[in-house]
């Protein structure tokens, strides 16, 4: 009940990427709470169990934490990327005092304590049995869906905005709970991968079968619509990621071999006829792509494709974004190893800002979340992620080296586990399309995408043997 009272909560509260919305004032007590509590309940094999990811976010609040510990003035002004700052300190006359690494304490504070919000989720989840772990996975899947449908009905009424949850937010497009549309466009492009892992969970046992299947295909067509009105690039392409790597779980659903059935065609207990695993191997593709014409169509049909138009003709703003690369580059080589520190990209970014990029509208983050990481983070986090990445490699590679049925669980009441090998697979999957995301965007820095990504950790470190 924790878990899911904390989930939901993120869910209506973590939605913008900002330090300054009031939202975090409840949400990053709560998640002390929430953390609070599981550590008061939790056993030594369970936290065991999470010893790596939760190790690693431990290195990673110590590294914040190192950034903000004043040090000597001489040797700050020696660091990588401060001299420009400590030449303005001496022509304006101002004594030299001890100063901590980041170039933002209020930027690297608002870092530190945003990963109350990852830590409290993967306690709450390592001291959940099996059985709560997967139901987990299906209300975060909910939510995930909610968000969505609350966008489209943004997007349908007149007076939408109306209805945006934060003040700075993407008007007169659906951001459903997020604050930026290319975050939830991000995250609706994902559930549709979602969908078709969830579809492979079922069987012709499964408990109330035709509404699943109903709901599953329903929502697909809402998933792949919103990737078009949205209007985002980032979310499109997630969006035909998940299209092509769906095939993945639907070629080894159980509905689809035919569970066990091997005749041209067989008799159900009803007396009707199923058609045999060699049909459904051209009839499913067949089927996909009838669908996925029917769906483009009317997208087509109804003039709702902003996104592939940017994608194909180009924004100014993107245009813009593309011609910072280089100088986010420079900042990064300029930045190393220590880095700015976290959060403080946005004053950074000032120093090394090009004239003829002046505008109205400022840079407060890099929309390149890899590069960013390395500019504010340097070597340290660098090596934290790429520690993070191999131990995710390894776990996943396993999942999909193994010969057994991915879906060990299907046609139970749940049908899954977070252990199984096809829910490891989709947690590979999600995060390639988050780093995908991050390349062009910053949609980890919601409380959203930190707890949704959190879970997908939680599915790694998962083991088998385990009640």
């Amino acid at each position: 009940m924790v878990l899911a009272a904390f989930l939901v909560t993120v869910f209506l509260l973590g939605g913008a990427s900002r330090e300054d919305e009031i939202h975090l004032i409840l949400l990053r007590p709560l998640a002390v709470l929430a953390g609070a509590y599981a550590l008061s309940v939790a056993r030594i094999d369970q936290l065991r169990e999470f010893a790596v990811p939760l190790g690693l976010l431990a290195l990673l609040a110590l590294w914040m934490g190192l950034q903000l510990v004043p040090i000597p003035f001489d040797w700050w002004a020696a660091l990588p990327g401060r001299e420009p700052y400590a030449r303005l300190q001496e022509l304006a006359g101002i004594e030299p005092f001890a100063r901590p690494m980041t170039l933002s304490v209020e930027g690297t504070l608002n870092a530190l304590f945003s990963l109350t919000i990852p830590a409290a989720v993967l306690l709450l989840i390592a001291v959940q049995d099996n059985r709560n772990r997967a139901r987990t996975l299906l209300l975060v899947g909910a939510l995930s869906l909610l968000s969505i449908l609350y966008g489209f009905v943004q997007y349908a009424l007149p007076s939408g905005d109306s209805l945006h949850l934060y003040r700075i937010s993407s008007g007169g497009f659906p951001v459903g709970l997020f604050a930026n549309r290319n975050h939830n466009a991000v995250m609706g492009g994902m559930m549709l991968l979602g969908l078709a892992w969830y579809f492979g969970t079922l069987t012709r046992r499964s408990p109330w079968l035709a509404l699943k299947l109903a709901v599953i295909a329903g929502f697909a067509v809402i998933l792949f619509l919103h990737g078009f009105i949205a209007a985002s690039r980032a979310g499109l392409v997630i969006t035909g990621v998940s299209v092509i790597a769906s095939f993945l779980f639907v070629k080894d659903s159980a509905l689809l071999r035919g569970d066990g059935v091997n005749r041209s065609r067989s008799k159900t207990k009803s007396g009707g006829t199923q058609l045999s695993p060699q049909w459904r191997k051209y009839l499913v593709p067949a089927g996909y792509a009838a669908g996925l014409a029917l769906i483009l169509g009317v997208i087509f049909a109804t003039q709702q494709t902003q996104a592939l138009d940017r994608l194909i003709e180009g924004d100014p703003l993107q245009e813009n974004r593309g011609r910072v690369l280089p100088v986010l580059i420079e900042m990064a080589r300029a930045m190393l190893p220590w880095g700015s520190g976290f959060g403080s990209f946005e004053f950074a970014f000032r120093a090394y800002e090009p004239v003829e990029m002046l505008q109205p509208k400022y840079f407060n983050e890099a929309h390149n979340d890899l590069l960013q990481w390395v500019i504010e983070g340097g070597i340290p986090a660098v090596l934290i992620a790429g520690a993070l990445a191999v131990w995710m490699i390894v776990r996943g590679l396993a999942a999909f080296r193994t010969s057994s049925n991915p879906y060990p669980q299907a046609g139970g009441s749940l049908g899954f586990r977070m252990s199984d090998a096809a829910t490891k697979r989709l947690a590979v999957l999600f995060v390639m399309q988050l780093v995908l995301a991050s390349a062009v965007d910053y949609p980890l820095r919601t409380p959203i995408m930190m707890a949704l990504l959190a879970v997908i950790i939680a599915i790694f470190a998962s083991g088998e043997k385990r009640p």
